[in-house]
């Protein structure tokens, strides 16, 4: 799974984000999520290739950046959280991390 994670950094040149950053960093209960989720700069144009869904984001601050020992970047847990609580599913990431 790292790998496929890898390779979607690799591919668009993003960080590994949202649910995909907190199943990076071993948070329980974390829903699955339907692709691999990378954030790349806003102003960076690119198809996003299958089973990669990609978001942009304005101000890619280096202090939300990881850089993981598989090779790719990754944001740190607490902007993980922050953004997946954002997303949809936010709600459930809020009821696994009281557990």
């Amino acid at each position: 799974w790292l790998r496929q994670v890898a390779i979607a950094c690799a591919i668009t040149g993003g960080v590994a984000s949202f649910h995909t950053a907190l199943h990076v960093w071993g948070f329980p209960g974390v829903p699955p999520t339907t692709g691999k989720h990378v954030t790349i700069p806003h102003g960076r144009r690119i198809v996003a290739p299958p089973g990669v869904v990609v978001h942009r984001c304005r101000d890619i601050d280096p202090r939300d950046v990881v850089s993981h020992d598989s090779g790719f970047d990754v944001w740190s847990p607490p902007r993980s959280m922050v953004d997946a609580m954002k997303a949809k599913s936010g709600y459930r990431v809020r009821a696994s991390l009281r557990a």
